[in-house]
């Protein structure tokens, strides 16, 4: 019941907002497609890698905790935590780093913050850095793991201002750079 005595209607298709709400697990509809493509296939947890493990028992995590502000998290903000902790896990794999997500500290998350901002440049990078310390924290909390968001984490911020940098060597902010010299401004 509402404030004002009636029934609250929400529409087909909507999710439920209670915390006592159902869950949609065992469907592919409102989960993360890569954890609910493995478990479609049959791949069992011993076969995952203990990444994945981290990040499947990481997502039903939050599906089943509230946010600050008492509400389920939205399943967009669940794939979102989900694919920082993928990108991480990719970039870990490439760089043949072994283990799961306990072997992280601030050195290995500023290398890989790096790498991230030179493939991609701003766009994304401050999201990541953001979406990555929920992670930490819930390694934290389960696994009393240190979390590696320390002072000496370099910390990347999104523009502002929405204006475009200064070009290097001038006043200007409009930059002429050729697509092969770069970012155009």
């Amino acid at each position: 019941m509402t404030a004002n005595g009636s029934a609250a209607r929400r529409r087909a298709g909507q999710p439920m907002k209670s915390p006592l709400a159902a869950h949609s697990r065992g469907t592919t509809h409102g989960r993360v497609p890569e954890l609910a493509g493995s478990a479609a296939q049959g791949i069992s947890r011993a076969e995952m890698g203990p990444r994945a493990v981290t990040l499947a028992d990481y997502a039903d995590y939050l599906r089943t905790t509230n946010t600050r502000k008492g509400r389920p998290y939205e399943e967009k903000t669940v794939e979102n935590y989900f694919f920082a902790g993928k990108a991480l896990g990719t970039w870990m794999t490439g760089q043949g780093i072994d283990g799961d997500f306990t072997v992280c500290d601030t050195a290995m998350l500023n290398r890989f913050f790096r790498d991230y901002f030179a493939e991609r440049g701003q766009g994304g990078t401050h999201s990541q850095q953001r979406n990555l310390r929920h992670l930490f924290s819930y390694l934290r909390r389960e696994f009393d793991n240190p979390h590696p968001y320390t002072d000496d984490l370099h910390r990347y911020q999104e523009r502002r201002d929405g204006d475009p940098p200064h070009c290097p060597g001038t006043s200007s902010r409009t930059c002429s750079r050729s697509p092969a010299e770069g970012r155009r401004y």
